[in-house]
């Protein structure tokens, strides 16, 4: 009778401990959200994205010669200037570019092979000279 006494209780209590392991492991993935009146740490806080934060204005002088005056292309781009340029420091190195200028009486007066001081605003990985002016 003690074998048979045995049995019958393990029952039960395996019944019990194999409901708990169940409620315990349904319960483990779902997380409670936090009381309305704490704050909850783990939130991330939002951060402005490169598309929706304000642009910055960086301003880089320069030098160089003009090999190119563009005042009207037909195509309805800005008019334009060439130049061959030294070290830009902080924009790049010394070549030959193309660059838009903000104004087109900025570069009326200029004619190939004169030397410049130049300004190039850059904002948004966008470049234009801003001023310009012969040496």
């Amino acid at each position: 009778m003690q074998v048979r006494k045995c049995a019958s209780l393990r029952r039960p209590l395996i019944k019990s401990l194999l409901l708990t392991l169940c409620l315990l492991i349904a319960s483990c993935g779902q997380q409670q959200p936090p009381p309305a009146n704490q704050s909850n740490a783990q939130t991330p806080t939002p951060q402005a994205s490169p598309s929706t934060a304000p642009a910055q204005v960086k301003n880089y002088r320069g030098v160089g010669v003009v090999t190119k005056v563009v005042l009207e292309n037909g195509y309805g781009n800005p008019p334009s200037v060439e130049l061959d340029h030294e070290e830009i420091v902080g924009l790049m190195p010394p070549m030959r570019m193309e660059f838009y200028v903000k104004e087109k009486s900025l570069i009326s007066g200029l004619k190939v092979g004169d030397k410049v001081d130049f300004t190039i605003e850059e904002k948004g990985g966008t470049e234009i000279i801003s001023e310009i002016k012969k040496k």
